[in-house]
């Protein structure tokens, strides 16, 4: 794990066939209409360019776990 906030966890991982570290935030609660602010969170995540940010590679949603 490398961090935690107030919705979820980020995990560092590695993509093997693509040879990629990796950072995965899993979403653990969803308030209201969170949906929402997670696609919001996509978009602007998507849009970051900075040296101590890693690149958005994409994203995935697997029901409830």
């Amino acid at each position: 794990m490398v961090g935690r906030g107030g919705f979820g966890v980020v995990y560092r991982g590695h993509l093997k066939l693509l040879g990629r570290q990796v950072a995965v935030k899993k979403i653990l609660k969803v308030i209201g209409d969170g949906h929402k602010g997670f696609f919001a969170e996509v978009s602007t995540i998507s849009e970051a360019k900075h040296k101590n940010l890693v690149k958005f590679f994409g994203w995935c949603c697997r029901g409830r776990s």
